[in-house]
């Protein structure tokens, strides 16, 4: 069983940054969105004139500030999840193209016919079957 992870650290690397990247957006889209949230909540506070040091003044101030604290901890969470999930992915991907590099650039395997395999879980199953049956017609 292979244990490298970063086949083609090119492509892996990209693909991580890509799915985290699109992770970061949406988290930065749902925090504003929160903040939103809270800055409606001081609206009404102000609608309603409540005194600057009234007591849903300051509930509103210490559950953004819990909010905040909560969502930075998601945050952190979401992003190792994301990277090793993109990892994990992007190595399924890799995998399959490696092997069939690999299989191509033998040189023991020119003189017989080249038999192109991939693991169970890979993503492209079917590349290497219509490879190999391309070699077989050939």
């Amino acid at each position: 069983m292979r244990k490298k992870f970063l086949i083609n650290k090119a492509f892996q690397f990209k693909f991580i940054l890509f799915m985290m990247g699109v992770g970061l957006i949406s988290l930065a889209a749902t925090f504003l969105v929160l903040q939103g949230f809270f800055r409606e909540f001081q609206s009404l506070a102000d609608a309603s004139h409540l005194a600057p040091n009234h007591p849903f003044r300051d509930l509103i101030s210490y559950q953004k500030d819990q909010m905040n604290i909560f969502f930075i901890g998601l945050a952190v969470i979401n992003v190792a999840i994301t990277a090793i999930c993109g990892l994990w992915m992007s190595h399924r991907i890799a995998g399959p193209i490696y092997r069939i590099v690999q299989t191509l650039k033998n040189p023991a395997a020119k003189e017989e016919k080249k038999t192109f395999n991939t693991r169970k879980g890979d993503y492209f199953q079917e590349l290497p079957e219509a490879l190999n049956e391309y070699v077989q017609n050939q």
